[in-house]
Protein backbone atom coordinates (compact mmCIF):
# COMPACT_ATOMS: atom_id res chain seq x y z
CA UNK A 1 0.00 0.00 0.00
CA UNK A 2 1.20 3.30 -0.48
CA UNK A 3 0.47 6.24 1.89
CA UNK A 4 -0.04 9.44 0.11
CA UNK A 5 0.74 12.81 2.32
CA UNK A 6 -2.36 14.76 1.92
CA UNK A 7 -1.27 18.37 1.19
CA UNK A 8 -3.51 20.41 3.22
CA UNK A 9 -2.97 24.62 2.41
CA UNK A 10 -4.30 25.51 5.40
CA UNK A 11 -2.93 22.60 8.43
CA UNK A 12 -3.40 24.60 11.15
CA UNK A 13 -6.36 26.31 10.43
CA UNK A 14 -8.50 23.00 11.51
CA UNK A 15 -10.45 22.77 8.04
CA UNK A 16 -9.26 19.65 6.44
CA UNK A 17 -9.50 20.15 2.52
CA UNK A 18 -9.54 23.97 2.72
CA UNK A 19 -8.25 25.46 -0.58
CA UNK A 20 -8.88 28.90 0.30
CA UNK A 21 -9.34 31.10 3.08
CA UNK A 22 -12.68 31.88 2.55
CA UNK A 23 -13.52 27.99 3.00
CA UNK A 24 -11.98 28.01 6.24
CA UNK A 25 -13.24 31.28 7.08
CA UNK A 26 -17.18 29.99 6.13
CA UNK A 27 -16.27 26.62 8.43
CA UNK A 28 -15.27 28.83 11.01
CA UNK A 29 -17.93 31.03 11.10
CA UNK A 30 -20.64 27.62 11.19
CA UNK A 31 -18.61 26.67 14.12
CA UNK A 32 -19.01 29.88 15.54
CA UNK A 33 -15.03 30.86 15.87
CA UNK A 34 -14.15 34.04 15.62
CA UNK A 35 -10.79 34.85 14.18
CA UNK A 36 -8.76 36.67 16.84
CA UNK A 37 -5.81 39.28 16.20
CA UNK A 38 -2.27 38.44 17.45
CA UNK A 39 0.19 41.14 18.08
CA UNK A 40 4.28 40.69 19.15
CA UNK A 41 3.68 40.77 22.44
CA UNK A 42 0.99 38.27 22.52
CA UNK A 43 4.18 35.70 21.39
CA UNK A 44 6.80 37.37 23.38
CA UNK A 45 7.79 34.66 26.60
CA UNK A 46 10.05 36.42 29.69
CA UNK A 47 11.33 35.20 32.36
CA UNK A 48 12.41 37.27 35.23
CA UNK A 49 14.71 36.26 37.55
CA UNK A 50 15.84 38.08 41.25
CA UNK A 51 18.79 37.36 43.60
CA UNK A 52 18.77 39.00 46.65
CA UNK A 53 21.92 37.94 48.13
CA UNK A 54 21.33 39.72 51.39
CA UNK A 55 18.53 37.97 51.93
CA UNK A 56 19.60 35.16 50.49
CA UNK A 57 16.16 34.77 48.34
CA UNK A 58 15.50 34.09 44.69
CA UNK A 59 12.58 34.44 43.10
CA UNK A 60 11.62 34.29 39.67
CA UNK A 61 8.07 35.21 37.58
CA UNK A 62 7.56 33.99 34.03
CA UNK A 63 4.57 35.22 31.59
CA UNK A 64 3.42 33.55 28.38
CA UNK A 65 4.63 30.07 28.93
CA UNK A 66 3.51 26.91 30.73
CA UNK A 67 6.09 24.96 33.16
CA UNK A 68 7.52 22.85 30.75
CA UNK A 69 8.18 25.88 28.85
CA UNK A 70 10.05 27.66 31.50
CA UNK A 71 12.14 24.83 32.18
CA UNK A 72 12.75 24.62 28.20
CA UNK A 73 13.59 28.50 27.92
CA UNK A 74 16.18 28.43 30.94
CA UNK A 75 18.17 25.19 29.58
CA UNK A 76 18.22 27.06 26.26
CA UNK A 77 19.68 30.02 28.09
CA UNK A 78 22.12 28.49 30.41
CA UNK A 79 23.62 26.52 27.23
CA UNK A 80 23.76 30.44 25.43
CA UNK A 81 25.32 31.71 28.66
CA UNK A 82 28.06 28.66 28.94
CA UNK A 83 28.88 29.08 25.66
CA UNK A 84 29.11 33.08 26.30
CA UNK A 85 30.82 32.93 29.87
CA UNK A 86 33.30 29.52 29.08
CA UNK A 87 33.94 28.91 25.40
CA UNK A 88 33.65 32.58 24.11
CA UNK A 89 37.36 34.22 23.74
CA UNK A 90 36.12 37.56 24.90
CA UNK A 91 34.69 35.35 28.30
CA UNK A 92 34.43 37.48 31.27
CA UNK A 93 36.81 36.29 34.10
CA UNK A 94 35.49 33.05 35.65
CA UNK A 95 35.87 33.22 39.38
CA UNK A 96 39.17 34.58 41.19
CA UNK A 97 39.36 31.74 43.66
CA UNK A 98 40.36 27.64 43.13
CA UNK A 99 37.90 25.06 43.15
CA UNK A 100 37.02 21.16 42.99
CA UNK A 101 34.44 18.39 42.83
CA UNK A 102 35.09 14.95 42.16
CA UNK A 103 32.27 12.69 41.37
CA UNK A 104 32.55 8.86 41.76
CA UNK A 105 29.73 5.65 41.05
CA UNK A 106 30.81 2.61 42.36
CA UNK A 107 29.45 -0.18 43.42
CA UNK A 108 25.97 1.33 42.50
CA UNK A 109 26.56 4.25 44.95
CA UNK A 110 27.16 7.77 43.89
CA UNK A 111 29.54 9.98 45.56
CA UNK A 112 30.55 13.43 45.33
CA UNK A 113 32.91 15.89 47.31
CA UNK A 114 33.69 19.08 47.39
CA UNK A 115 34.45 22.11 49.58
CA UNK A 116 31.64 22.88 51.88
CA UNK A 117 33.41 26.73 52.54
CA UNK A 118 33.36 27.27 48.89
CA UNK A 119 31.43 29.69 47.83
CA UNK A 120 27.65 27.73 46.93
CA UNK A 121 27.24 29.69 43.20
CA UNK A 122 30.45 28.76 42.46
CA UNK A 123 29.98 24.60 42.88
CA UNK A 124 26.54 25.15 41.15
CA UNK A 125 27.86 26.82 38.46
CA UNK A 126 30.80 24.68 38.01
CA UNK A 127 28.65 21.40 37.92
CA UNK A 128 26.22 23.20 35.37
CA UNK A 129 29.27 24.39 33.28
CA UNK A 130 30.78 20.86 33.47
CA UNK A 131 26.94 19.30 32.45
CA UNK A 132 26.93 21.55 29.82
CA UNK A 133 30.61 20.79 28.67
CA UNK A 134 30.08 16.88 28.43
CA UNK A 135 27.01 17.51 26.34
CA UNK A 136 28.94 19.32 24.08
CA UNK A 137 32.04 16.45 23.92
CA UNK A 138 29.60 13.91 22.64
CA UNK A 139 28.51 16.20 19.55
CA UNK A 140 32.07 15.57 18.54
CA UNK A 141 34.13 12.63 17.12
CA UNK A 142 35.38 10.56 19.37
CA UNK A 143 39.11 10.92 18.74
CA UNK A 144 38.90 14.08 20.54
CA UNK A 145 40.00 14.23 24.40
CA UNK A 146 37.68 15.74 26.62
CA UNK A 147 39.85 16.36 29.15
CA UNK A 148 41.90 18.23 27.34
CA UNK A 149 39.65 20.15 25.98
CA UNK A 150 37.50 20.73 29.36
CA UNK A 151 40.93 22.02 30.88
CA UNK A 152 41.80 24.30 28.00
CA UNK A 153 38.31 26.07 28.40
CA UNK A 154 38.85 26.97 31.50
CA UNK A 155 42.42 28.97 31.29
CA UNK A 156 41.77 32.75 31.52
CA UNK A 157 45.23 34.34 31.86
CA UNK A 158 48.10 31.96 31.47
CA UNK A 159 51.22 33.69 32.60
Amino acid sequence: MDLVRAKEKYPTANVPGARTIQEVMRKWETEELVPTEMTEEDFRQFISIVCDAWKGSITWKSDNLNGISILALMADTMYNMFHDIIKSPNRPKIHPGDCQIHIALKDNRMGIVFDRNKDPQLIKGMLIAALWHIIDQFKKPEDCNPFDEFMGCFEFNVE
